[in-house]
């Protein structure tokens, strides 16, 4: 902010005296270009629509899968069910589990705990590849949350939140 100089008068004498004044801040005008709008039109939709139900648990079907890059260079993997009986049937939820860098999971990971359920129980052998085809088309009991928080783990209103897949039970 910039000060002009100016004169004011002093309240008890009248007389003027110098002082410093901030000028009032005019609307610019904004010139738009022949070519380009301001604000130009995209299509921006949101990414899908945010499905929310009780919590608990439930069947599900696994049915598909696919990876995302997270921040830092770290990867997640979301597995999508597609839950099955009552009220809910046919929803579509998804699991995000994190993927090391070294692509690795470790036994405490979502990932591993999943998988190994998955596998009837059995955890992978030393060198086995963790093949995504075991969740497919494989009838599971999962555990169902709703998320109530942002990335940052503030409380959202309850207009944005919905429910996800916290784990696989059985």
């Amino acid at each position: 902010m910039r000060l002009v100089p100016g004169r004011v008068s002093d309240p008890e004498t009248g007389e003027p005296h110098p002082v410093d004044v901030c000028p009032r801040s005019e609307p610019t005008e904004v010139r738009r270009s022949k070519h380009r709008s301001v604000w130009p039109e995209i299509d921006l939709r949101p990414s899908r629509e945010h499905v929310r139900i009780a919590d608990g648990e439930y069947d599900a079907r696994a049915f598909k899968a696919n990876y995302k890059k997270s921040i830092g260079g770290e990867r997640r993997l979301f597995i999508w069910f597609k839950l099955i009986g009552g009220q809910t049937d046919g929803i579509q939820l998804f699991m995000a589990c994190p993927i090391p860098r070294d692509q690795r999971p470790s036994p405490s990971s979502k990932f591993y705990q999943a998988w190994t359920i998955a596998n009837g129980g059995r955890p992978p052998r030393r060198h086995d590849r963790m093949s995504l085809r075991i969740f497919d088309n494989r009838l599971l009991r999962v555990r169902v949350v709703t998320v109530t928080t942002d990335y940052r783990h503030r409380i959202c209103p309850q207009s944005r939140w919905y429910s996800v897949v916290s784990e696989v039970i059985a």
